[in-house]
């Protein structure tokens, strides 16, 4: 009986030996998912950090787009209303210009016509 007993022992050691072993191997199997799920969460934590600071560039330079257009456009409305200004003061002078030659006509008839009446 003990020679059974004894190939029981080693069957039974055996057996504890395949079930360390699975138990290893499932081990290092949860801690290897384990790790690829950090690293899976790590490189989509990156590209989501990545794509935001694309999208914050991006916005920064349309806002710089937009600025530049709108002084592009203020400096154009400046232009035009000192252009505008200016033709004005012209227009004013040469109206006054006139005048003023009328005037001194009007004056020279007169004149004229007072030494004649004379």
């Amino acid at each position: 009986g003990s020679k059974w007993a004894e190939e029981a022992r080693v069957a039974e050691a055996h057996n504890q030996s395949i079930l360390r072993e699975a138990e290893a191997e499932k081990h290092e199997k949860v801690t290897s998912l384990r790790q690829a799920e950090v690293e899976k969460v790590t490189s989509l934590r990156q590209a989501e950090a990545d794509t935001l600071a694309r999208t914050r560039e991006v916005e920064a330079e349309m806002n710089d787009r937009i600025g530049e257009v709108r002084a592009e456009a203020d400096a154009e409305r400046r232009k035009l209303r000192e252009e505008a200004h200016r033709e004005l003061q012209d227009r004013e002078l040469q109206l006054r210009a006139e005048g003023q030659r009328e005037l001194q006509q009007a004056l020279q008839n007169a004149s004229a016509d007072a030494e004649e009446a004379l």
